[in-house]
């Protein structure tokens, strides 16, 4: 079944995270990059359906779960290091996944999860994408994708 949603402008990208995180927030538009450690979130239409993902690297993700609650670079550093977000800053990024479903344009979506995958191939089962270079000011950048119309 085809999708009625639509990818993001990456300046849409920007001001979302910019308005969320009271950052400078700069993105540009790259090629895709498979990462060893991805945080995905899952969207779903009214019905349950699989409609979006949005995915994350480990250094973005530790750097947006940190910044909304202020929490220090270093400390988001440390994560990335590890490759596993403290209890708050995954809550933190829950909330930036779940306010990036407002970004998916065509449909209404909702967050249904976010997962921790290693070695991930996250294209597959998707037609559009859009892969992202995001930096947040203070912290360290990341990859960001957005896939939607699931094959």
């Amino acid at each position: 079944m085809q999708s009625s949603l639509s990818l993001p402008s990456p300046d849409a990208v920007s001001r979302m995270l910019r308005d969320l995180l009271g950052k400078q927030v700069v993105v540009k538009r790259v090629s895709p990059t498979i990462s060893v450690t991805t945080h995905i979130a899952r969207y779903v239409d009214d019905a349950g359906g699989p409609s979006a993902l949005c995915a994350c690297d480990i250094t973005l993700a530790s750097s947006m779960g940190a910044a909304l609650a202020l929490i220090p670079s270093r400390v988001a550093v440390e994560a990335a290091r590890r490759g596993e977000l403290s209890p708050e800053m995954l809550d933190n990024l829950h909330e930036v996944l779940n306010v990036a479903s407002a970004l998916f344009l065509g449909a209404h979506v909702h967050l249904a999860e976010v997962v921790v995958v290693r070695r991930p191939d996250v294209s597959a089962g998707w037609r559009s994408r859009l892969d992202l270079e995001v930096g947040v000011a203070g912290y360290d950048g990341g990859h960001l994708a957005l896939m939607v119309d699931p094959a």
